[in-house]
């Protein structure tokens, strides 16, 4: 992938959390609470997102998460659940749902991440360090 590329691509992760700021409120406080390695509670998310729990619960539809069978959430772009993706920060194995995912979470996140990812063209594995 050329730096042109990357950086477009980068670009339009932007711009999708733009247009969806107000779902953007959540999804920053979640991906914080899964990068730790953990399925998520509402509760732990309220709690972060300085928000009520009856307001996450109503906006949970719109956020594309995986759930667990107790209702905490496993996965929303960055998972617990494994996917051809995996993104280490420190010692904690995660997993994005896409190539693109491993690129856009460090600098979200604030943290530099090792990826495992592999080319959809080759099937060759792609090994990199991403830095915030």
């Amino acid at each position: 992938m050329t730096s042109q590329t990357l950086q477009k691509t980068l670009e339009a992760h932007v711009d999708f959390f733009t247009a969806h700021a107000e779902q953007f409120r959540l999804w920053l406080p979640l991906w914080r609470l899964l990068a730790e390695g953990a399925p998520v509670s509402l509760e732990q998310l309220a709690s972060l997102s300085h928000r009520p729990l009856n307001e996450i619960q109503a906006e949970l539809p719109s956020l594309d998460v995986r759930l667990d069978r107790e209702g905490n959430i496993l996965a929303s772009g960055l998972s617990l659940v494994p996917t051809a993706h995996q993104f280490h920060l420190g010692e904690q194995e995660l997993y994005t749902w896409c190539a693109l995912d491993t690129l856009a979470f460090p600098p979200v996140l604030g943290r530099t991440a090792r990826v495992i990812s592999s080319c959809p063209v080759t099937g060759k594995t792609i090994r990199l360090t991403v830095t915030p």
